[in-house]
This record gives structure tokens, sequence and C-alpha cells, in this order.
């Protein structure tokens, strides 16, 4: 498997290891790439809740990453 497909597949693995809310967050912003107001409205959050769920999944999503390439 070359790099960027194996780095794909443990990014999709790291996703399915988020707490839902944070991975929610995650796919509509970064991946639908939804705007802050928008994700917040579909999700039911405040967009503070949601900037907060989306720092905590890169945080979370950093930490996975670097234990998976180590």
């Amino acid at each position: 498997m070359d790099p960027a497909s194996e780095t794909s597949v443990d990014l999709i693995a790291a996703l399915q290891r988020l707490p839902a809310r944070q991975r929610q967050a995650t796919i509509l912003y970064y991946i639908a790439d939804l705007p802050i107001p928008v994700v917040a409205e579909r999700m039911g959050l405040h967009e503070g809740s949601v900037k907060a769920h989306l720092a905590q999944a890169r945080k979370r999503l950093r930490n996975l990453m670097e234990v998976r390439h180590v």
C-alpha cells in the first residue's frame, strides 16, 4: 500500500475512534465543507460548542495519528 493510501486508512480509523459529536462535527466541517453556523444548526448546538468539539477532535486525531506513525 502506498503511503498516501495508508495515511487515508489510518485517518478513517482514527475518525471512527472519536466520540460521536466530535466525529460528526469533524465530518460536517472538514469533509462536507460546511461553515460553523451550519454545522451548529445541523447538530443542534451553539457555535462555540461546535468549535470546542472541533478543537478536541483535532487534538485527539493528532495524538492518534502520531501513535500510529511512531
